[in-house]
């Protein structure tokens, strides 16, 4: 029995002594200190090669364990997994090859016995031609060859029957080939009856019905009038033979009828026939005058076309639909319907006038832009306009840049007190490059089709913080308080409005004193934040505060202020002393109200 034993020992191999990097330049005697420096630079250099070699040998190390490691797993995972799958596709890799090679082989032994039998043939051909005298003529010799052909077969007929395996099949298929060729040469066409007569041939049944529909508008009458005897059609089956088109057929149809008909050229407008003119170039010059008043004032590249569908058709047409040039280029211009206004009474509404007239507020304000801001009685609204009997379409593409509205985001802090807005971030518009189709119709815009849309610069939104802390209650307050919530700047004195609001000759009120009223205690009169508290020219000593939404207040001609800039005040709380600074005369009060920059009667706000 073997026994175990254990590999000796392995010796630890020695790290080689790695070379120095660095050489002495200096010598010690000469300068000691710079020896000391050069030796620690020296001492530095050499660990971090000794560093950088340890590391290269552990990623060597690695690298080659994790290979062997890789390739017994793989090897591993094919033994159990796909050994036995490759070799049934190798079996069958082998007995593909095995059956191509007998197939390559049968064809080449079929080839072989094809050509022997026609060199055979030939021999016994030319043989038979050879046995002939050269004295004999040419029929003798013929005939001897055919007889050496006759012999060559008997002597050969089993190759003579195998060789007409191979051509019978060939045959077949090439008549197969020249009668598929044949069929699809052919032309097939549609004969059309009338009255028991031929009167000609269509490509299908499509050019049959449209000649039907063509002929069925040229029987009925402008006056409402129609033809009894409308024909009837059978349908045969032709080839190989001259074909119409619809509109030579429903001439044919018309000469056969024996009506009383003319050559004109027929106006259909949405597949409505309005008649037919002997003119017909008349006609094609009035439609294309119609168009050409905006084609002329159009950009170029503009479509212009009718919003409807208009075709004209030359052929022949029954006497009494043919109509004057006249009466069909006023038919053209003739309009659908006129303007109608509405006059406006006491009680309407914009959106009220649009509700009785059974259209959209948009709709009222696209016909009468000035309807909302000037809205009086008397005024007339357009409330249906014209149309054209034949609408001109004109549409036009262009690039334009737009602006992109920027949002606006709202949250809610604690920080601030309620009513109190800060912007923490302002917002900008974006734009955008956009391409449309811009549709006019007899020159006024009435859709637009985005095509294309590219932003060149997105717009930035406006972060807005709304303060949500509740405004300190005043306790020694016991004024009153009006429908806004404002409260009377001035509480206490005999106190007068010296000064009403004149609009911009007087933006304020000022609310002066029967007696001296110096010192007198100023409150503010809604809650806010202080956003200016110091001195400005004429206004003298001023307070500025800031009640959100655009709203402030403003307090002038102070002696004393007792806030600062940024401080939060509350509704009722002091916030200066009465005076007389800046352009004053007496001591008053000059108390304003400003909404989004508009100077607003204080009056209207504060309680009476």
């Amino acid at each position: 029995m073997a026994t175990l034993t254990k590999p000796p020992q392995q010796e630890d191999r020695p790290v080689p002594e790695l070379p120095l990097v660095m050489e002495e330049v200096v010598s010690a005697a000469d300068n000691p200190a710079e020896n000391d420096r050069l030796s620690a630079v020296k001492a530095f250099l050499n660990q971090l090669y000794l560093w950088a070699f340890q590391f290269c040998r552990l990623v060597g190390i690695f690298s080659r364990r994790f290979t062997r490691f890789a390739a017994r797993r793989f090897w591993k995972f094919y033994r159990k997994h796909l050994s036995y799958p490759m070799h049934l596709l190798d079996q069958q890799w082998l007995r593909f090859k095995k059956f191509c090679s007998k197939q390559y082989k049968a064809i080449l032994f079929h080839c072989y016995n094809f050509l022997k039998f026609f060199i055979d043939a030939w021999q016994v051909v030319r043989n038979g031609y050879r046995s002939v005298p050269e004295e004999k003529n040419g029929f003798v010799k013929f005939w001897g060859g055919v007889r050496g052909f006759g012999r060559g077969v008997r002597a050969n007929g089993r190759l003579f029957l195998r060789t007409l395996n191979y051509l019978f099949p060939a045959a077949a298929i090439w008549a197969f080939a020249v009668l598929i060729s044949y069929v699809a040469s052919l032309e097939f066409a549609v004969n059309v009856e009338y009255k028991g007569e031929d009167i000609g041939y269509i490509a299908n049944e499509t050019v049959f019905e449209s000649a039907q529909s063509e002929l069925r508008r040229r029987l009925i009458s402008y006056k409402d009038e129609t033809i009894d005897d409308i024909p009837k059609f059978s349908i045969t089956v032709a080839e190989k033979i001259p074909v119409q088109t619809d509109i030579e057929l429903t001439d044919t149809i018309l000469k056969s009828s024996n009506s009383n008909i003319v050559e004109a050229t027929g106006l259909t407008i949405d597949g409505v026939f309005y008649g037919a003119v002997k003119n017909g170039d008349l006609l094609e010059d009035t439609l294309d005058s119609m168009k050409g008043q905006y084609s002329r004032s159009a950009e170029e590249g503009a479509r212009v076309e009718f919003t409807k569908e208009v075709s004209t058709s030359t052929g022949l047409y029954l006497q009494d639909n043919i109509r004057s040039e006249r009466e069909i280029i006023d038919l053209l211009h003739s309009q659908t319907q006129q303007d109608v206004y509405y006059t406006v009474v006491e009680g309407d509404t914009p959106s009220g006038v649009a509700q009785a007239q059974d259209m959209k507020l948009d709709e009222l304000v696209a016909l009468n832009p000035d309807c909302l801001t000037n809205f009086l009685i008397g005024k007339q609204l357009l409330v249906n306009k014209s149309q054209a009997f034949l609408p001109v379409k004109t549409i036009v593409t262009k690039t334009y840049t737009e602006e992109i509205p920027f949002e606006t985001t709202y949250t809610e802090s604690n920080s601030y007190y309620v009513g109190r807005q800060v912007v923490l971030r302002e917002g900008q518009n974006g734009s955008q490059q956009i391409t449309a189709d811009i549709e006019y119709v007899d020159g006024i815009e009435v859709g637009r089709t985005i095509l294309t849309t590219e932003r060149l610069e997105e717009p930035v939104v406006k972060q807005v913080v709304k303060g949500t802390k509740e405004m300190p209650t005043v306790a020694n307050y016991t004024g009153k308080y009006s429908g806004y919530g404002f409260v009377n700047p001035i509480q206490s004195g005999n106190w007068y409005i010296s000064q009403g609001f004149k609009g911009s000759a007087h933006n304020a009120i000022d609310i002066a004193f029967r007696g001296n009223g110096y010192g007198t205690p100023v409150f503010a009169s809604l809650a806010g934040t202080v956003t200016y508290a110091g001195w400005r020219g004429t206004y003298g000593n001023l307070v500025i505060i800031n009640h959100g939404d655009g709203m402030q207040t403003w307090y002038a001609h102070n002696s004393k202020i007792i806030v600062s800039v940024g401080e939060q005040v509350a509704r009722g709380q002091q916030i200066a002393n009465v005076g007389s600074t800046g352009r004053s005369t007496g001591n008053h009060l000059h108390f304003m109200v400003v909404i989004n920059g508009s100077y607003k009667n204080p009056l209207n706000y504060i309680p009476g």
